[in-house]
């Protein structure tokens, strides 16, 4: 437990993922999105003045090119294409591996 407060603790502090958790943006966690009678629940939604930021959290570790990383873009690709669709503003979708530092960008839209 005290390893998952320690890494999330990490991510809301480091400066590349510091943005993410900024109470200056409007945000929304797990949030439902009804979209053609499907559910979507993103981890994370960041609503700044001109971009959307979408977080997907995940723990563990997905080796670069295997179908569970593939599975992990593919799904953050979905919510940002629908986010764009109903917000019109260009969308940007992370993957953020609680056990690194680095945030994947997944996908920039437009």
């Amino acid at each position: 437990r005290d390893s998952l407060l320690d890494s999330i603790q990490r991510l809301v502090t480091q400066p590349y993922t510091a943005h993410f958790f900024d109470k200056r943006f409007k945000s929304k966690c797990e949030a439902p999105i009804f979209y053609n009678g499907e559910e979507l629940r993103p981890d994370r939604i960041v609503f700044k003045k001109d971009e959307i930021l979408v977080i997907d959290f995940k723990t563990g570790y997905a080796a670069p090119g295997s179908k569970q990383m593939e599975d992990y873009r593919k799904q953050v690709k979905k919510y940002c294409q629908i986010i764009y669709e109903i917000n019109h503003k260009p969308t940007t979708g992370y993957l953020l591996f609680l056990e690194q530092e680095q945030p994947i960008e997944v996908c920039r839209i437009p």
